[in-house]
């Protein structure tokens, strides 16, 4: 994986997946995007670790982060000290 072994599960059309999914785009951040409409065994995968199939989810090393304003920090955090 990219990104310090980060993935984004995410449902399109969601606005909170939308609004992380601009940041990415906009800080250019080499993360991958999972649609879980596009692949459903991705929903199994987060019920697996995390108990819940939520969208946004940031998966980074296995370690489910929901919620788009607590992703958002995490990412934020890691451009200040230039992890990207």
């Amino acid at each position: 994986m990219t990104e310090k072994n980060r993935i984004l599960y995410i449902y399109k059309g969601c606005v909170y997946c939308e609004k992380v999914v601009a940041y990415i785009q906009q800080h250019n951040l080499d993360i991958p995007i999972v649609d879980m409409m596009q692949d459903p065994s991705k929903m199994t995968y987060l019920y697996d670790i995390g108990g819940k199939a939520q969208a946004p989810c940031l998966v980074t090393n296995e370690v489910p982060l929901y919620e788009s304003e607590d992703i958002l920090r995490v990412l934020n955090k890691g451009k200040e000290k230039g992890d990207d």
